[in-house]
Formats: structure tokens, sequence, C-alpha cells
């Protein structure tokens, strides 16, 4: 066993050094580096972020970690980023695919490369991109934040003080089911609403858990034959979406004759994708994985930037009153509320940038690979590289932000070159496709809330300190509200 023992360590040490042989080139600065795991103790903390914006704050906007045998380098102002994903995005493009990810990487949008990616990405962004196009789920949209107020009402009158943070996932998770199933849940205390919204948080949670054999493959052989708990979810989730991607399915085969003679005929999204599957353009899975990833990712980080933005201005009642004057204005002046009125209300979105910097929901995207040997801001970053863009230190950095910690929704009045310095959605070909329609959502759902609700609490809100996961969301919080 000794031996045995031996002979692994020696392996994995073998590739570890096989790994770190091109150090005649020029590499980003990096911290201690150990054998085997090298910097992988890092993630370890659930708070990997805050790890990566002190490396950040001693080594600058680009450096160099050892996930075990995985070169990983770090891109933490928008500059670099640039230079990255939008200027070079040929070498960038790529998604770093984990080996516990396999389940599901190679037939969804978020995780898959090549032409898949490609077909998938441009089936999509015909849908999600066009204004005229999503404009047409406005009514949708403020229709649900109606629902949610009046169920945010009914709670405040149970009970003085009450958590919305239920309540705001059902709403999002609403709208996301109307855009791809055209069908909502209308009664919030559904069981098996509630189970999707538990699930999700629980993947967001568990994401940035890691996993060894992701970075120290040799491991992969001793839990090859185990299903994860971050599996068995998605397995669940797989077969809710199938179970409801089915039903659409039947219809579109009943309306046959009409989707014939019209091919722009669709009632939702899930619509578009089952057409390409008929034609046998999309794969069964294609179309299950996709729809999956954007109810999942469409849901969660917009529930998590309306909660944030709910504590901020509860923290904040100045803010909160100059927001609910200017929406006053708005209506006093006959204006009708959707996303293309916006220009109307400049307080109102200098603070939902505010909150998309201040309390970045994303704090480290999806993580890329490069896909040959590239030299960037003068270092060698070598093919098969994992690259984070780290959202969190880009949005936090005392370069492009006066006074970073401090809430200050007046630093985007009249501001577009700050406004651009937000990567709240990613940056270069692969940000997220549905930004347009996840920004007119917020903006609609968000007016209609402060609209209608002054929101306080008797005590400060808990806002640095969050739980962890892939995104970031508040602990447990209570506060009161008053019909307006």
């Amino acid at each position: 066993m000794f031996i045995q023992l031996l002979v692994l360590m020696f392996l994995i040490y073998f590739v570890y050094i096989n790994t770190n042989l091109n150090f005649k080139q020029k590499r980003p600065p990096f911290p201690i580096t150990f054998p085997i795991i090298g910097n992988l103790y890092t993630l370890l903390k659930n708070q990997p972020h805050y790890v990566l914006f002190k490396y950040y704050k001693s080594y600058g906007e680009i450096f160099q970690l050892k996930y075990g045998i995985i070169n990983t380098v770090v891109l933490s102002e928008y500059d670099i980023l640039k230079e990255a994903f939008i200027d070079n995005s040929d070498v960038f493009i790529e998604r770093f695919n984990k080996i516990s990810k396999k389940f599901k990487s190679s037939e969804n949008i978020v995780n898959s490369n090549g032409s898949i990616w490609k077909k998938l990405q441009l089936i999509s962004i015909k849908e999600l991109s066009p204004n005229i196009k999503i404009k047409k789920y406005e009514p949708m949209i403020l229709d649900e934040a109606n629902k949610l107020i009046e169920n945010l009402n009914e709670q405040a009158k149970t009970t003085e003080s009450f958590d919305p943070t239920l309540n705001i996932k059902i709403c999002y998770l609403n709208i996301i089911l109307s855009f791809l199933f055209n069908f909502r849940y209308y009664d919030y205390k559904n069981e098996k609403v509630i189970k999707i919204v538990e699930y999700i948080h629980t993947i967001f949670r568990m994401g940035s858990h890691p996993i060894p054999y992701d970075y120290i493959p040799i491991l992969y052989s001793l839990h090859k034959n185990k299903q994860s708990n971050h599996q068995k979810i998605f397995e669940e989730l797989y077969q809710y979406v199938g179970e409801e991607v089915q039903k659409r399915l039947e219809i579109i085969n009943k309306n046959n004759n009409t989707i014939n003679k019209n091919n722009n005929y669709h009632d939702c999204f899930v619509d578009i994708l089952l057409l390409k599957f008929k034609t046998n353009e999309l794969t069964w899975n294609e179309v299950i994985k996709t729809t999956t990833d954007i109810m999942i990712a469409g849901s969660d980080t917009n529930s998590l930037y309306t909660i944030h933005l709910i504590i901020a201005l509860t923290n904040r009642e100045i803010i909160q009153d100059k927001v609910y004057k200017e929406i006053l204005n708005f209506i006093e002046n006959n204006n009708q509320i959707t996303f293309s009125n916006k220009k109307y209300t400049p307080y109102y979105n200098s603070v939902l940038k505010e909150v998309e910097r201040r309390y970045t929901v994303s704090p480290l995207s999806q993580p890329h690979r490069t896909n040959k040997d590239i030299w960037l801001k003068g270092y060698f970053i070598p093919s098969g590289s994992q690259i984070i863009q780290n959202v969190y230190s880009c949005h936090l950095n005392e370069k492009d932000w006066e006074n970073p910690f401090e809430f200050i929704p007046e630093r985007f009045l009249n501001n577009s070159f700050l406004e651009k310095r937000l990567i709240t959605f990613g940056i270069g070909p692969r940000n997220c496709l549905g930004f347009q329609f996840a920004l007119m959502t917020l903006w609609i759902v968000n007016f209609k809330l402060f609209e209608s609700i002054k929101f306080s609490s008797n005590n400060f809100i808990q806002e640095e300190f969050r739980e962890g996961g892939t995104t970031l969301s508040p602990f447990q919080f209570k506060l009161n509200s008053i019909k307006r």
C-alpha cells in the first residue's frame, strides 16, 4: 500500500512538474504555489472572490495561480478583460470544462464549445437580442410585478417584519417560465414552484465548492461511479423541464399546419427550439439542457439583483425617497411604463447601475480557456490555461471607481465611460445572451416595487457578508414595508 501511494504521488508530481516547464517565458506574477495542489486551497474557502481580490491588490490586473495541475490566469480590470475577451476573443472564447460537469457540458449553451455553442448561440440571440422581439414580453413582466406586490403586501399583513426573498425568487422564475413555456404559477405557495426555487438556490450555493478531481484528474478514478448532489439536482430539473417541453411539443404538433404556413409562429422560446428539433437541427438533449440553463440563470441572478437593491435602499432612506419622487414624476407626466421610456428616469437608472457595481452578484463569472498560446500585457499565457474574469475586483478597483466601497449612484449620471466598465453580464462574444431581456425585466419589476412599496428596517441590514457560491446571496434578513 505504501509503495502504491508513493507511485501515485510520483505520478501526480511528474504531471505537475511537466505543466510548469515553460518558465523561460515571462509569466504573470503569482503567490506561493505548493506541489501537487498548487493554490487549490484558495477555493476551499467559501468566498474565493475575497482571496482573489487580495491577490489583485498585491499583484495587479493579471496574475497566475495553479489549481492542481491547471494553469489559471486571473484578469481583474476592465482594460485587460477587454484586450482578452474582445480584442482577442478568438483565443479566449472557449469555456473551461470541468470533469464534474461532463454530464451537461457538451449539450448546453453555457458550457458547450465549437459548433454546438455557435448553433445554440445563433438561435438564442435572434430571440433575445432584438428590442422589438423582447418588447412583447413587457405586459407579462408588468403583470408579474403586480402579482409580486400583492404577495409582498399579503406577507406584510401577517407579520410586522418579513423576508421577501422567496416571493421575489418566485416572481423572476415565473417571468422566465413565461418566456420559455408561456405559463406561470399564479399561486406563490405552490409546492412545485417553491421546490424549483430551492433547487436553483442550492445549485448556485454548491457552485463554488471545489471538486479535487477537476484539478487533479488522476483522482477521478476514485469518484467516477459516484453521482454528486449537484448532478442529482440537475437530473431533477432536467426531468421537470423535459415534461414541460413535451407539453409544448404536443401543442406544436397540433398546430403543425399553422406553423408550416408561417415559419415565425411561436408562443414562447421553447417553441423555437422545438421547431429546430423537428428539422433535426437540435437534439432533444440540446433542447432540454439549453432550456434548463436559461431557467436557472435567468431566475437566480435577477432575483438576487432585486434583493440587493431592496436592501441597499432600505438602508438608505434618502436615496429610496429620491427614486420614489422620480417615479412619481414619471407617472404624473403620463409616461407609459415601458423600458423604452427609461430615459425619463436617469436617477433611478443610476441607482440600478450602482447596485450592479457595488453588489456584484456573479463575482467570478464562468471560467474560459485559451485555445492557443498568447501574450497579454507583456505576459505569456499558454494554450489550455483556465481564465477567470474577476468581475468582483473589476467593479471595486480604485482606478475606475472613486470610493469604490461607497454606494454613490450619482457616479453614473451622464457618465457613459463608467457604464461601459460594468461587466455584470460578462464581456465579449460569450457574455449573457439575455442581458437586454434581463435589464428590461429588472427596470420594470423594480420600478413597480418602489412605486408601490416603501421598505424600512429598525436596524441596518448586513450588505457586505453574503452567502458564497457561483452567485452571492444575502443571508436571511427581515424588513418592514408600507403600501404607498
